[in-house]
């Protein structure tokens, strides 16, 4: 892949980075990540990041019972993975995953945090189209997911998160999906709760609980998690019980490196084309003027509000059909229009032909 072609970390990594010193206690740590519904919080000594929290380790440090007082240099994940801004997006997730990891911090030349890049803003970037060749759920969905009663504690949804390598709990009664505690959850319940080992997951988890079924396709859920900005959603069955998880970890697992490079290039270029039909409609309003399609198949014209405007100050009505159009033609110019517009139609029938 060249470099032209390449879309680099600089153009999707989040600038707004949050860190604190080493000394933060854990339940500052956890407070500030819950107020600011933020997934990480970059420990920083002297203007070098040493090394980052994220809701991983405080669901880490909740089991292993750290006090609330527990230094962030004690719980942090280190050393640091880094990388350039000017790193390629294949590299940068191809470094997520050998690392295990979900957040990547981005550094300039002298090792100066300029940002941070997360699974999410992956997914965002790639939209939805990357994960077409994923057709449905049945496929991508885990299917041995942990499930707790209402009744059980927090401190065993923990423990089967760790357990299971998941990042979320599903709570169920008799099959029935309840609610659902995950990862993001965990700064809230430290903050909120003096002894969050002691409450229950019905306490704890957030409801209702977004679900499919095992019918719809990964691109509905996606739609849906971009919606809600949801990490999870439960698939159920034909009777309405949990028959599975989406998740957006899942995804990137069943998205092989080479259709990633693919799905990068055609995202690049959504976005690039996204922009230029954003400036130019920029640059239309500002010079009042407007644009007009014709669709062929209906006779029908399609205007821009900037076209509609143009004419209704000139007390004109808008066309809607060809023939309308053609009534605007001066008449000593009316023939050959009309000649060029009946070439027009012979040429786009006789392709249409050879199809």
């Amino acid at each position: 892949m060249s470099l032209s072609n390449t879309t680099l970390l600089a153009e999707i990594m989040t600038h707004a980075v949050h860190s604190i010193a080493p000394e933060t206690s854990l339940k500052d740590a956890a407070r500030l990540m819950s107020e600011e519904k933020i997934s990480s919080l970059l420990v920083e000594r002297d203007g070098i990041s040493i090394g980052i929290i994220t809701e991983s380790n405080i669901i880490r440090a909740l089991h292993e019972r750290c006090t609330p007082e527990t230094a962030a240099s004690v719980i942090m994940s280190q050393p640091l993975i880094t990388a350039r801004s000017d790193l390629d997006l294949v590299s940068a997730r191809h470094l997520l995953d050998s690392h295990n990891i979900r957040h990547l911090v981005v550094v300039d030349n002298e090792g100066k945090t300029v940002g941070i890049v997360s699974d999410t803003d992956f997914r965002l970037f790639l939209g939805i189209n990357a994960f077409r060749n994923l057709r449905t759920l049945e496929k991508v969905m885990d299917r041995q997911m942990p499930c707790l009663p209402p009744e059980a504690l927090l401190d065993q949804a923990i423990a089967e998160m760790l357990k299971q390598g998941t990042d979320y709990v599903i709570v169920t009664n008799h099959g029935v999906p309840l609610g659902i505690i995950t990862e993001r959850d965990m700064p809230r319940l430290l903050h909120d709760f003096p002894n969050p080992h002691d409450i229950t997951v019905a306490q704890a988890m957030s409801y209702p609980v977004m679900s499919l079924t095992q019918e719809q396709s990964v691109t509905a859920a996606l739609e849906i998690m971009a919606e809600h900005r949801l990490r999870h959603m439960v698939v159920l069955d034909e009777h309405g019980l949990i028959a599975g998880v989406v998740s957006q970890h899942r995804l990137f697992e069943q998205l092989a490196m080479h259709q990633m490079e693919s799905a990068l290039g055609k995202a690049r270029q959504e976005h690039a084309q996204y922009r230029l039909e954003t400036h130019l409609q920029l640059a239309m309003s500002t010079l009042n003027a407007g644009a007009w399609e014709y669709l062929h198949d209906r006779d029908q014209f399609v205007v821009s509000q900037g076209l509609v405007q143009l004419i209704a100050s000139l007390s004109l009505h808008i066309p809607v059909s060809m023939a309308d159009w053609l009534a605007h033609i001066h008449p000593n110019d009316a023939p050959r229009i009309s000649a060029a517009v009946d070439l027009l139609r012979i040429e786009r029938n006789h392709r249409f032909c050879s199809l």
